[in-house]
This record gives structure tokens, sequence and C-alpha cells, in this order.
């Protein structure tokens, strides 16, 4: 054990598909629990780099969803290892999680300083890391928040960039702009001019997070203080209340980091990698996995999971993974289009779709994250649209056009006569139809897809229509993020639009009508 001068908790946070390192990453096991680099899973590696900051008889926090108990108790399990973990009931992005972190660690000692780390990031020199918190911790007594900043090794388009300010003695230094993932040529200006990556980790006094967060998203704080107080034991873990669900989703960096005068970098030389992708994992280090063989064939990255076996024949510098019954193959350099096919994929190999559960899982998506987001974040004050979203929940871009604006209202009136009592346009009160509402906008491929399937079922259920149905929404689905977005392109970087939702509003109304008096629909669908 290393010697000890502050009092630290380290925080890790569980979260994330890693649909870029599919198919081995999956919903069920995700990134974090993957070996891959060394024989080590990254999620035990990142318990191992922190417990070295634990005061005796103390332990870490990991924050996660129910769904991955079973596999981190059986990490913890395998390293002899304990902590307070937490379950969230779903997941709220990393504001709410950070927030019910940091109400955990104020109970457990009013005056912790806590490290949050990503649980699958890649760091080879723990030493390195831990001296880098204990300076970070040091400023953080004084009511800072210390961010992590790495010293760019090229000029990656992969990373948000952060613009330090004057230097102050202890290397601490007052941020000046955090900056969104920019073009290559962007990122190597950034890089001229000083800048660093942002890590994602922060050191901060418990308590002074909690007061930032109720500062800027007060509702955040209260549900996420009602949450952790209402909990209960499950199983060792202590499972958030309900009252977590109604915490704003939106991360950490929109709610507090990017609006706080409080924030702080501390610069870092030491090798880093948020692992975002294969081109990442060969990066640092991955080698083959499994039954892989390899005849005139280098370079590249070969996995074969459980029951599989590859051979790579005359070809070089190809990234081939079968898991799980699926295979990608690709080149370097191809990271972005692996989405897509996750995307394309992440359904069952075999059998027939449940189109009752698809349905539900649709229609849960729309009632607990996609119409909460874009009646609150994507509307102003006097209940006007915005035309688009970026990928963590802000607005860009100008509002939506009037016509745009017209059938959003009408979509929103068809989601409240289903059972939807959300806040549009802010009275609370249900909405009622516009008859001068007009179509407009395009929507995704996967819509388009589901309507027509839809369409070719309103009149003829038969099985194979149904059947027709349930793949169009299994691939549509897919697509759909957690904060209640979706991929507008197939590398994810397009904005999400407002005239989509009103494409996935049209395709849940017809939805509804076909459930209604189809086989396996208990009741008709609704957004009750």
């Amino acid at each position: 054990m290393e010697s000890q001068t502050l009092a630290i908790i380290p925080v890790i946070m569980c979260g994330g598909a890693g649909s870029r390192l599919w198919p081995a990453s999956t919903r069920q096991r995700p990134k974090p629990f993957l070996d891959l680099i060394g024989d080590t899973d990254l999620f035990s590696a990142t318990v191992e780099r922190l417990v070295p900051l634990l005061e005796p008889g103390s332990d870490l926090i990991i924050v996660a969803g129910e769904t991955h108990q079973a596999v981190i108790s059986q990490a913890l399990a395998g390293l002899g290892r304990t902590a307070r973990l937490i379950l969230e009931p779903e997941g709220r992005d990393s504001g709410p999680a950070m927030a019910a972190a940091a109400v955990e660690a104020r109970r457990l000692d009013p005056e912790a300083v806590i490290a949050v780390v990503a649980s699958d990031h890649h760091v080879p020199d723990a030493e390195d890391f831990r001296r880098a918190v204990r300076i970070a911790a040091g400023a953080a007594q004084s009511g800072r928040i210390v961010t992590l900043g790495v010293t760019p090794a090229w000029p990656s388009s992969a990373f948000g960039y952060i613009a330090p300010g004057p230097g102050d003695a202890d290397g601490v230094r007052p941020i000046e702009a955090f900056v969104e993932k920019p073009a290559p040529d962007l990122a190597a200006d950034y890089i001229a001019r000083g800048y660093l990556w942002n890590s994602g980790n922060f050191i901060v006094r418990a308590d002074v997070l909690a007061a930032e967060i109720g500062r800027f998203e007060p509702a955040m704080l209260v549900a996420a203080e009602a949450a952790v107080h209402g909990g209960r034991d499950v199983g060792g873990a202590w499972r958030l209340s309900d009252a977590f669900r109604a915490a704003p989703k939106i991360s950490i960096d929109y709610a507090v980091m990017e609006k706080t005068d409080r924030t702080s970098v501390l610069a870092v030389d030491f090798d880093w990698s948020d692992i975002g992708g294969w081109d990442a994992v060969i990066a640092a280090g991955g080698t083959d996995r499994g039954e892989a063989l390899r005849l005139d064939a280098g370079g590249g990255l070969i996995r074969a999971g459980d029951g599989m076996s590859v051979a790579v024949i005359g070809v070089s510098d190809l990234i081939v993974v079968a898991e799980g019954g699926q295979v990608l193959v690709t080149r370097p350099g191809g990271d972005g289009r692996i989405r897509e096919a996750a995307a394309r994929f992440s359904r069952p190999a075999t059998g027939t779709p449940d189109l009752a559960g698809l349905a539900t899982a649709f229609a849960d998506w729309l009632r607990l994250r996609a119409l909460p987001l874009w009646t609150t974040l994507g509307r102003t004050e006097d209940g006007r649209a915005y035309a688009a979203l970026t990928s963590d929940g802000r607005p860009t871009g100008p509002l939506a056009e009037p016509a745009v604006q017209a059938r959003l209202q009408q979509a929103l009136s068809g989601a409240a006569a289903r059972g939807w009592r959300g806040p549009w346009p802010g009275s609370g009160q249900p909405l009622v139809d516009d008859p001068t509402a007009t179509a407009t906008g395009a929507g995704l491929l996967e819509v388009r897809q589901l309507n027509q399937a839809l369409a070719a079922a309103v009149t003829d259920r038969s099985a194979e229509r149904l059947q027709g149905v349930a793949e169009a929404l299994a691939a549509l689905l897919a697509g759909l993020t957690p904060d209640g977005l979706w991929s507008e392109s197939p590398d994810g970087a397009d904005p999400a639009r407002a005239e989509t939702l009103c494409e996935l509003l049209a395709a849940f109304e017809v939805l509804a009508a076909v459930s209604a008096g189809t086989p396996g629909f208990p009741r008709p669908l609704d957004l009750s």
C-alpha cells in the first residue's frame, strides 16, 4: 500500500455499450469487462489502479446499471476486492450518475475528495496516474474541480480538447474552454496552441460537486439525493430508488463542467487511451485472441471468441473479430462504420423477434428518453422546438422551420392521446390536435423501412407481415441511443433532428394501431 496523505474516495463509472468494439462488446458484456489489452479486463485494471489511493478500511464507489451487477460482483470477487456498488434503475448519463456518487461520498465522509474515473480507460503507468490524482486532490481541497488533461501524442479527432489558462505553481491551471472533437487540421492547431486531450477524469470534493450540480441542475441533485436515501440493498449492492428516473438525462460536461467557474486542469504525459475502437486496441498493444491462425498475413488484429476459429491467409492489416456468431472484417481506420454494422446486427441471430417486446421497448424509449429530452432541452422557454440536438443533448443550429414546428405539435398531440403526459409546451396539459399541421422531413432509413412494413401490416396481419414489422423494428431500435437520440448518419456524427422525432412518433402511432387485436399484445400499445 502506497503512502496516503489525503482522504480520497475513487469512484468508477460503468456505462456505455462500446459499439465501436462490436461484435465483442455487447450490452450484456460491454467494453469494460473484456480482455482487450493483456490478460486483464479494463474494469479490473481500473480497480487495481485505484485501490492504492484508498484509506485503510475504506472502499471504492462503483456506479453501474443494475443489469451489470453480476459481472461486476464476479470481477471484484476474482480480485479479492470489495466496493460500494451503486446500481442505477436506468441510465441517465454521466451527470446523474456523478450526482449520486457525490451524495453517497458526502454521506460517507463530509470532507471527502472523490476521483471520478471511467471503468474502460487504459492507463499502463498506474503509479504516474496516482501521483497525478494526488496532486489534483490537493487543489480540489480548496474547492477546485480538477480534470486530468493528457498531453496529445498526435492530432486525434477522437477526443475532446481542453484549453488551459495560465499555470499555477503546482501545475494545476484554470480551464479557459472545453472544445468538441475537432477535424484533424483543427486538432493540429489545438496542439500547437497547447491544448490537452480531455481524459474525462475528475477530482473534486464531493460537497463541491454536489453544490455545483445543485447550482446548475437542481432537479438532478434533488433526484440523486432522493434516489440514494430512498434506495435499498439488493444482494450487497445499493439499488437507487426509482426517484433516479426523474433526473435530467445530461452529461456532467454539459450539466456542470462547461458552466462552472471552478474547473482546472492538470497536464499529464502518461500513456492514456479510452479504447474507443479496434484501432485503439491495436495502438495500445492489443494482440490476437483465441483460436487464430495467420498464414502470410501480418498486421491488424484477430480475435476469435469461444467456439470460433479464424484463419487469415495471404492478406495483411485486417481486423477480424468473430464473437457470438457474428463476424467483423475491416481494415484499420474503419472504426467509424462499425457502429453502423452493430446497429444493423445487434438483434437475435436466430429465432423470431418478439414483436410485442420490441414494440414495448420502443414505447419505453419514447416515453422515458426521447420525449423528456425533446420537450425540455429540445425547446425554448416559449415552447418552440430547436431544429436539432447534438449527441450530448445540446441545441444546435436555428429553431425548426414553421412546418416542422406544426408537425411536431401534431405528433406530440398524438403522443398525448396515447398516454404521454409530458411538459410540452410547458403547461403540463394534454395537447390539442392541430389540423393545420403539415408533414415534412426525411427521417431515418430505418424509420422508412419500419413504416413500409407497418403499412403492409395494417390490412394484412399475417405472420409473415408481422415478422417483417418485427425485423424492421429491431433494426430501428439498434440505432436508438439510451440518451433519447438516434443515429442520423452511419457514423453517428450528425445531430438528431426534430423532424425525425416526428417520423418516430408517426411510426409509433401506426404501430399502436397494429397492436390492437394482434396476438401477443395484452393491450393496445400506449405511452402511459
